[in-house]
């Protein structure tokens, strides 16, 4: 259980540099998760994207909220439930 918070919203970046760099990380965990872990997030959005400043005040990204994530062997192509925010759902799936 986490009491205390660990970020700000996505949408307090301060540059276009910023949020590019905090997308860039949150995109290179969701990478790194399936190439070491084999978990795919399956609720990448911008709610589940977190901005961390570190002591200097770099901006880094967080991607969090896994609890959707599932082993990438057990998926199928075909997946029984539609899991994900709304406006981040492929089109082949609305």
């Amino acid at each position: 259980i986490v009491l205390n918070e660990v970020g700000e919203p996505l949408s307090t970046f301060k540059s276009s540099w910023e949020l590019v760099k905090v997308l860039f990380d949150a995109f290179t965990a969701h990478q790194q998760a399936v190439q070491y872990a084999n978990l795919l997030h399956r609720d990448v959005s911008v709610g589940n994207v977190l901005l961390l400043r570190t002591e200097d005040g770099e901006a880094r990204g967080m991607l969090i909220d896994w609890e959707l994530a599932k082993d990438n062997d057990k998926l199928s192509a075909q997946l029984p439930e539609r899991t994900g925010t709304y406006q981040f759902l492929s089109l082949r799936l609305i």
